[in-house]
């Protein structure tokens, strides 16, 4: 089982416009609704895969109910900590060049007792469960401490269990030092995190490397449709994703991991786990909605997706 923990999970509605025009009224479709979040995105598509997930976090009021209903119809099994605020809600409106533009609101303020609860519901559900990987991603809500990534990491370690983290910003810098098994930023991120602004290759690998512990890790850096990176101490890979008919980028980062995830855990040697995340994150650009892929256009872009290895 792969449990993923979605702190500050949405509701998310996505909008499809031809364009979207600013300072004019522009006219919509009906909206598609979705319960997001990174996590949620990776479980879906995990549970899509026919692997055994389970997807936590914090919900609350009447968007959590809602949020909660969606992913019971979708199949994917839940526990979730209970908030007392409600869960926020995010607008996705996808052009049609597959351009994503998000409005994000900050969600729910997190308690003391609830921030503290949470350590005793993810280390139960480690205990109760026969858990393979852990996730931990996304954003924070309000009165989540920073570290909060790098406890439930230590908290995975203790029983065994290897971790993913994708996130950024603080969280990231906190969560790596936790030496998660996995760390998925992207290009942005990890200029960020480095806190340097070239992106040639040679910088790209020293700056991912400067994140890694130990020989076990491995770091993934994307960069949309230009390319994909695998980096552990001892070998890069490099991915160049196929060309698709973008439809909507929104979540492709999070099928990526759980491609990752998928592969690895059936034991795919290094390259073709990197082909099989490449080829889900690009057959999500391809769908409309966060986690959403056709099985057939994931063959498709399998056969599309070059790798090749780097040193």
């Amino acid at each position: 089982m792969i449990i993923t923990v979605t702190l500050n999970p949405a509701l998310d509605r996505f909008y499809q416009l031809s364009a979207l025009i600013p300072g004019v009224i522009n006219r919509a479709p009906v909206p598609t609704l979705g319960a997001g979040g990174k996590g949620l995105n990776v479980s879906r598509v995990l549970h899509s895969l026919g692997d055994e997930t389970l997807a936590t976090g914090y919900l609350g009021g009447f968007t959590g109910k809602a949020i909660a209903q969606m992913l019971k119809k979708e199949g994917i099994p839940t526990s979730f900590v209970s908030c007392r605020k409600e869960t926020r809600q995010k607008i996705a409106i996808c052009d049609a060049d597959g351009e994503v533009t998000e409005i994000n609101e900050p969600g729910p303020v997190i308690s003391s007792p609830e921030y503290s609860s949470l350590f005793d519901h993810f280390t139960r559900l480690i205990k109760t469960n026969t858990v393979q990987f852990v996730t931990l991603c996304g954003s924070l809500s309000p009165g989540i401490h920073d570290a909060v990534y790098s406890e439930l990491i230590c908290i995975a370690h203790k029983f065994g269990t290897p971790a993913a983290l994708d996130t950024s910003g603080a969280a990231l810098d906190e969560g790596v030092k936790a030496a998660p098994m996995i760390i998925k930023p992207n290009l942005s991120e990890l200029k960020e995190l480095a806190g340097n602004k070239d992106d040639q290759t040679g910088d790209i690998i020293k700056e991912a490397r400067s994140l890694l512990q130990s020989d076990k890790q491995i770091i993934c850096v994307t960069d949309g449709a230009r390319s994909a990176w695998l980096i552990t101490r001892k070998s890069v890979w490099r991915a160049q994703p196929p060309v698709v008919n973008c439809r909507c980028t929104l979540g492709s980062g999070d099928a990526f991991l759980a491609g990752l995830l998928h592969s690895l855990l059936k034991s795919k040697d290094m390259p073709d786990a990197l082909k099989m995340a490449t080829a889900l994150g690009a057959a999500n650009a391809s769908s409309v909605g966060a986690g959403i892929f056709d099985r057939i256009a994931v063959e498709d872009c399998i056969q599309r997706t070059g790798i090749y290895p780097v040193i």
